[in-house]
């Protein structure tokens, strides 16, 4: 299988970067809840019926 580029427009991923450092809790990665480590500040690309970007609080 190939590889796909994907592409966001940096104004609107630096916005929620912001949103991400600025929350005072994150939901921890799956990665994380294995090792027992609390979640960091973190964008999350997501898939659904579309293709994003959000921040993990």
């Amino acid at each position: 299988m190939g590889s796909i580029d994907l592409f966001f427009p940096l104004s609107e991923v630096l916005e929620i970067a912001e949103h991400a450092v600025a929350a005072r809790e994150y939901s921890p990665s799956l990665a994380q809840l294995d090792d027992g480590m609390p979640g960091v500040a973190s964008l999350v690309w997501a898939k659904q019926n579309s293709t994003y970007l959000r921040s993990n609080k």
